[in-house]
């Protein structure tokens, strides 16, 4: 049984830190996609989480990631963290460099996505996010036997998105609504309405466009609002009509 565990919900403007990032647990699996609040700094985060996700190098999705490594050196951790992004990270952050404390455990840093991380198959699809510089950016796709997820974030509207997020049952989407470097709402209706998620959930809010005003206009009838503290069982949300469900 998987859940999502939402950390932070907001966008680049964010008084309060809480930036968009959520945990996928499974019966013996946790991953991180993003890294952007400092929620992710508890220890129970810092010494489970297997494996990081980072959709792109922006300061409001990896803000926390040099802490969070720095709070499982903390909390003793021994095992491995393996960080992947779209471009390197090692330029950004530097766990690795901390003045007369080495490391206990191994961190890695790599750009090819691996196939499997405990009971998730993991995929991503390369695109990027337009405004000048262009920033490179991963949509992520991750499955167990039972549901399928997506997540794309900061991203433009592509055939090749549209395809990537088809048939997923949970889709995980940038709710900013900012243009160019973001999708407009008529662009994420027509994300959903060709990828046909059973559930919706919106996050990385900025302030643009209130979850009510995109629930209308996107207009899917299992739409969820992120929240810092959210927690989803995956099963439930993607089986049982929303009004069934306790919010």
């Amino acid at each position: 049984m998987a859940e999502l565990i939402f950390e932070g919900s907001k966008g680049w403007l964010a008084a309060d830190s809480l930036h968009s990032c959520f945990f996928l647990k499974g019966e013996r699996t946790l991953l991180l996609f993003d890294a952007g609040s400092p929620r992710i700094l508890e220890k129970e985060y810092a010494l489970g989480t297997d494996a990081v996700f980072i959709t792109h190098s922006h300061k409001d999705h990896i803000n926390s990631l040099d802490a969070f490594l720095h709070s499982a050196q903390k909390h003793g951790r021994r095992t491995l963290i393996a960080i992947y992004s779209p471009k390197l990270l090692i330029g950004l952050i530097s766990p690795e460099v901390i003045p007369d404390i080495p490391l206990s455990f191994p961190v890695t840093y790599g750009i090819e996505i691996p196939r499997k991380v405990g009971e998730f198959a993991v995929c991503a699809y390369r695109t990027q996010q337009s405004t000048p510089p262009p920033v490179s950016v991963n949509a992520y796709r991750v499955s167990d036997s039972k549901t399928s997820i997506a997540y794309a974030t900061d991203c433009s509207l592509t055939d090749g998105l549209k395809n990537f997020c088809k048939g997923a049952d949970v889709l995980v989407l940038d709710a900013s609504g900012i243009t160019p470097s973001h999708m407009s709402p008529a662009e994420m209706k027509i994300l959903v309405e060709f990828a046909k998620p059973k559930t919706l959930i919106l996050t990385h809010f900025d302030g643009e466009f209130s979850f009510e005003q995109l629930r209308g206009s996107i207009g899917h009838p299992n739409m969820f609002a992120a929240r810092a503290g959210l927690t989803l069982d995956v099963d439930s949300i993607v089986n049982c009509p929303r009004k069934k469900l306790m919010r």
